[in-house]
């Protein structure tokens, strides 16, 4: 008899938990969920509209600017191309310190990592927070657009086309 009485302390006490727990449940905002879409994918590279298209996907995912993206990669390392071939480890002919990938991080920059740079999705998840922070002057062709590429980029009305 003394054990029923304390299974019946028991289940008394559960249910007094298991009540407690629904008030406080209650009290919560209903949760809503968001679904993130997937990353572009990183494609297999043949040719520069390959890494255009995937720059400018990125840049979308990112929501960061698909114009600036494109002009930083177009002018720092040519979308990673030399002599027709793509160079995931292209280097810059920097007099002191050196640039690489596609992105062109300059290995003086704060957090540079070589294996970064030269890993297209890893140089680009970069490149798009460093855009998405402001930081896009850390690329030589950005911040001296207006001087370097006055036939694309028009100081008086502040655009580049």
């Amino acid at each position: 008899m003394n054990e029923l009485n304390a299974i019946g302390v028991l289940l008394s006490k559960i249910s007094v938990a298991i009540g407690l727990l629904n008030l406080a449940m209650a009290q919560v905002p209903s949760a809503e969920f968001i679904i993130l879409k997937p990353e572009p994918v990183v494609p297999v590279i043949q040719d520069q509209q390959d890494i255009r298209s995937y720059i400018s996907a990125m840049a979308d995912y990112h929501k960061t600017d698909q114009f600036k993206s494109l002009f930083i990669v177009s002018h720092e390392s040519q979308f990673g191309f030399r002599n027709g071939y793509f160079e995931p480890d292209i280097r810059g002919p920097e007099k002191i310190g050196a640039s690489y990938g596609l992105w062109q991080f300059y290995d003086q920059n704060k957090g540079f990592n070589k294996a970064c740079a030269i890993n297209l999705q890893c140089a680009t998840r970069q490149a798009m927070a460093w855009i998405k922070d402001g930081r896009e002057n850390e690329w030589a062709a950005w911040k001296f657009r207006y001087q370097w590429y006055k036939n694309e980029c028009d100081i008086k009305t502040k655009s580049c086309q």
